[in-house]
């Protein structure tokens, strides 16, 4: 055996890596659209999220002034601004408490037209005062 015969890599065993590569990418392929496809979905429901925090924080700022501002929320439909097809609808659970300090419970939905309730937070909002 000449020492030229080890030199190098022959192209068996080029194709042999190149095959056990090809089969660690299509392994790995399925993985990476399921992360892309979650982040998707992460990234929308972190957006609608935010939309109904802010919807929540106008309401609180609203029942400052008393309980009948806060009753003019109820069945409110609300577009996003940042979103063309993202809305949200305010629901008031109860009337207007006969003493005060009161809780309010209320719900703000926030959908899309394919998913309707892509989002649900529910809060309870001090009213101090009738108006």
């Amino acid at each position: 055996m000449s020492p030229r015969d080890d030199e190098g890599l022959s192209l068996v065993e080029v194709l042999m890596a190149m095959f056990l590569l090809a089969l660690l990418a299509i392994a790995v392929l399925p993985l990476m659209i399921g992360a892309t496809r979650t982040s998707v979905v992460n990234e929308d429901l972190a957006g609608a999220t935010a939309f109904a925090n802010a919807q929540l924080a106008e309401i609180r700022e609203s029942a400052v002034a008393g309980c009948e501002e806060l009753q003019d929320w109820d069945e409110r439909r609300i577009d996003d601004p940042a979103s063309t097809d993202v809305t949200a609808i305010v629901s008031i659970l109860e009337e207007c408490p006969s003493t005060y300090p009161a809780a309010v419970p209320v719900t703000v939905t926030v959908g899309t037209s394919a998913t309707p309730e892509l989002v649900v937070l529910s809060s309870l909002i001090l009213v101090a005062r009738a108006s």
